[in-house]
């Protein structure tokens, strides 16, 4: 299936290895160098999970995909998050003194200290509300219900490292971010995801075909960290903005199989068990995520500006996610995997020296004491 690029191209300075990233200006991949060949042959699967690596039938590529989400921009879930955790003002006319009170002056002192600890219980009120509404909006990143798609990177095999972004969030400090264009950047990468990722099986087909006499399997085996998480997130997206994803995706995977889906989670710790990718990588001898950047502070950084360090950080958990995969399989991680990964020099500072966001915080304030009773 083709796609048209509907993405524009946005002009970025890289100063290490940049995301290929489609709305970047970046070129397709090559084909793999000759001397990456023989190690591209190990890390593929063979269609029919015998393990036959030198299979003259069709065989089924690895697939390592990662993505990155945000909350929810839709001004009507937003508005139903506030009014689904707004405190009630207090009835300061239902007030009363203490029943054993005579004293005109003494009844008048005890209603404004009673009507004084109401409204400060309110403000206190606010507070927790604005908190639990914070959470609750922050959390609608964990489903592609109401999340949106940052970025998505993936790699074929041991091959380049690809990377295709949400571009309304780019330049937050130009323009307004609303929920349409949010939708309509979801699209465009979602198009360039598929678009991509075709060119990449053309070129993988041609070259094991050459090589071997034998063709790829256009439907891959995808790995992911969580697999679930990240497959039905692009698949509810998908559905959500209409976009026509193709009918391999598997939505509707066997978990207890791998000849569609390799969740090296469930790999490592087994059915029902979680590790996060940061401590398989530190059992593993592979490097892990440091103090930078990880799932919980994305939007964060794109609101500051950082898009391009959230794709590099995406990038980076592909190299973490093959090395682990490749580690499980009695593979050695690929030297440049590890070597990007131990670069403690990451993107170069000067590359965010941007206008910062003013119109949208990264932190909602939903609720302000001083508007009272018109929350």
């Amino acid at each position: 299936m083709t796609y048209q690029l509907t993405v524009a191209n946005i002009q970025m300075k890289p100063t290490r290895s940049a995301p290929d990233a489609r709305g970047s200006g970046a070129a397709p991949s090559t084909p793999a160098a000759p001397a990456a060949r023989s190690a591209a042959k190990e890390d593929a699967g063979d269609d029919d999970g015998d393990g036959d690596s030198d299979s003259r039938r069709s065989r089924k590529l690895f697939l390592r995909l990662d993505i990155e989400t945000i909350p929810s921009q839709d001004p009507d879930l937003i508005e139903q998050i506030k009014s689904n955790n707004r405190p009630t003002f207090p009835d300061l006319d239902s007030i009363e003194a203490a029943a054993n009170l005579v004293d005109e002056r003494k009844i008048s002192a005890d209603l404004e200290k009673r009507r004084a600890k109401a409204i400060s219980d309110y403000e206190g009120a606010l507070k927790k509300a604005d908190d639990a509404a914070e959470i609750e909006w922050r959390n609608t990143s964990k489903s592609g219900t109401h999340g949106h798609l940052a970025c998505i990177s993936f790699a074929a095999g041991d091959g380049k490292i690809h990377n295709v972004r949400n571009v309304c969030l780019d330049n937050l400090d130009e323009f307004e971010l609303d929920f349409d264009a949010v939708r309509a950047g979801e699209m465009g990468m979602l198009a360039d995801f598929f678009s991509m990722l075709d060119e990449v099986l053309d070129q993988e087909d041609a070259r094991i075909h050459l090589e071997g006499g034998y063709h790829l399997n256009r439907d891959p085996i995808i790995v992911a960290h969580f697999a679930d998480f990240d497959i039905r997130f692009i698949w509810q997206r998908a559905i959500a903005i209409g976009f026509p994803i193709p009918r391999w995706w598997p939505i509707n995977y066997n978990k207890y199989r791998d000849d569609q889906v390799v969740d090296t989670m469930t790999m490592w710790a087994g059915h029902g068990n979680r590790i996060s990718l940061d401590r398989l990588c530190k059992s593993l001898g592979i490097p892990g995520k440091g103090d930078g950047i990880d799932g919980s502070k994305v939007w964060d950084a794109i609101v500051d500006g950082r898009l391009y360090e959230v794709c590099m950080y995406c990038d980076d958990d592909i190299r973490r996610l093959r090395s682990c995969h490749r580690k499980m399989q009695g593979l050695a991680p690929l030297e440049g995997d590890v070597e990007q990964l131990n670069d403690d020099g990451g993107a170069d500072d000067d590359l965010y020296e941007r206008p910062r966001t003013s119109f949208l915080k990264p932190h909602f304030t939903f609720f302000d004491a001083e508007e009272g009773e018109g929350l």
